[in-house]
């Protein structure tokens, strides 16, 4: 479980300086995700396009200065 909390610890901290280089470093290309909207509309994704939605809010917050 060391080896998940050291990953988890990196993660958020990557996550925190908006790291899109880091994220796309761990992020398996085989990744498929499934977001439910207002508990209504159902989207699944996968890789491309969350690397593309990551890269979009890191830009956006960085312009923010939301750190």
């Amino acid at each position: 479980m060391n080896e998940f909390k050291k990953f988890l610890s990196d993660y958020i901290e990557n996550w925190k300086n908006f790291s899109i280089e880091e994220i796309i470093a761990v992020e398996s290309e085989n990744y498929q995700a499934r977001e439910v909207i207002k508990g209504k509309e159902i989207v699944d994704f996968g890789y491309k396009e969350s690397i593309e939605g990551w890269t979009q809010a890191f830009t956006q917050l960085k312009e923010q200065d939301a750190v």
